[in-house]
């Protein structure tokens, strides 16, 4: 998704996002954003969706587990 800013992508990804999860049709999410909204989104994602578990890159986590920190890494 790429549009101008404030046009709704954070909450259209959200609602995909939790009806791909309650359809059981993914396991990993990759989102990309630029570096300045990762914990917007982050935020936004666990605030309205309660979507929680994500690894940023700016998290501890992230730098501890290197190359696998994409793997399982949501709860």
């Amino acid at each position: 998704m790429c549009d101008e800013v404030g046009l709704g992508k954070t909450i259209e990804a959200g609602l995909v996002l939790k009806e791909y999860l309650a359809r059981q049709m993914v396991q990993r999410v990759l989102i990309l954003t630029p570096p300045a909204l990762v914990e917007q989104w982050h935020e936004e994602l666990e605030a309205k969706f309660g979507l929680r578990g994500f690894v940023t890159t700016g998290s501890a986590e992230f730098r501890e587990r290197g190359p696998a920190a994409g793997k399982n890494s949501r709860a």
